[in-house]
């Protein structure tokens, strides 16, 4: 039991730890006023975190997947990637890197059904509850906002990044037991990187992209530490906990992009969205620790 006990606070722990690093993706796309060229942006992060995992995944000698996952790791590179990647960029420029940071985090919402159909999780009523709850919460972060919940199209494109992100998870999971986690991940990017290298290529002429120095640095952080790094690591843990409670974790991303907004772009935080950030929390909390002990892998 204490052996269990560990195992699990450590998976926990390396979730959130990814969690954190991804919360700080959006705020890290509005510091460097990534907006101009989003495609252009999103297949730079995309390709550099390919090629970085393309290296360790042929020096460990796992880059070859089997020939059957073909189709499998196409749906969840176009979805996980190229769409995630595109809502994420296209929304900050719209929304904010707060309101873009919590639409584009509530895939932990969306994967319960799913996980339901397509996986045949099991899920209690107490754990939908839960979720239930950490929705209310996600809202009233959103409503509370004192300028306004944002533009129409902006919400749109931000959930399009979740939905990607759910739906890649999913595949993810399904794959977990049949190739290694740094394997699933190298061909995530580097398939999803095509449709945004193609779609930069026609929209926005990147040959002509000059970025400046904060930039560069900030996608060199996106793509080596928040994409390469953090997906590993994340698609390494879906081997050894149930998606649904893995997915809730990313309900600490809004709460951490708020603060992160709040100390670097002076942005106010309401009573209202303190109120749903605590809620978010106790949500969290509840979901993981109502996970069904024999979901977690020995």
């Amino acid at each position: 039991m204490k052996a269990r006990f560990q195992s699990r606070a450590t998976t926990i722990s390396l979730g959130i730890g990814v969690v954190l690093i991804w919360s700080t993706c959006f705020v890290t796309i509005k510091l460097s006023s990534l907006g101009n060229e989003p495609l252009t942006f999103a297949a730079i992060r995309a390709l550099l975190a390919g090629i970085v995992l393309l290296i360790l995944s042929t020096l460990g000698g796992c880059l070859k997947p089997p020939s059957n996952t073909w189709p499998w790791l196409a749906v969840s590179a176009l979805t996980g990637t190229s769409l995630a990647l595109w809502g994420m960029f296209g929304s900050v420029p719209i929304e904010g890197s707060v309101i873009a940071s919590i639409l584009g985090n509530s895939q932990a919402i969306l994967i319960a059904p799913l996980a339901v159909i397509f996986l045949n999780e099991k899920q209690t009523l107490w754990r939908w509850m839960c979720l239930g709850i950490g929705f209310l919460g996600l809202l009233l972060v959103i409503v509370g906002k004192s300028e306004g919940v944002g533009t129409l199209g902006g919400s749109l494109i931000a959930l399009l990044a979740s939905v990607g992100l759910a739906i890649s998870s999913l595949v993810a999971k399904r794959l977990s037991g049949q190739m290694h986690a740094l394997t699933l991940t190298t061909w995530q990017f580097l398939l999803g990187s095509i449709p945004l290298v193609v779609a930069a290529i026609i929209f926005e002429r990147p040959y002509y992209f000059r970025p400046t120095d904060k930039a560069l640095w900030s996608l060199i952080y996106l793509a080596v530490i928040s994409s390469a790094g953090g997906s590993f690591i994340w698609n390494w843990l879906l081997k050894r906990i149930d998606v649904t409670s893995l997915t809730a974790l990313t309900m600490l991303g809004p709460p951490t992009s708020l603060l992160l907004g709040l100390f670097i772009f002076d942005e106010r935080v309401t009573m209202i969205q303190w109120a749903g950030i605590t809620i978010a929390l106790v949500s969290v909390t509840c979901l993981q620790w109502s996970e069904d002990p024999s979901h977690h892998d020995r």
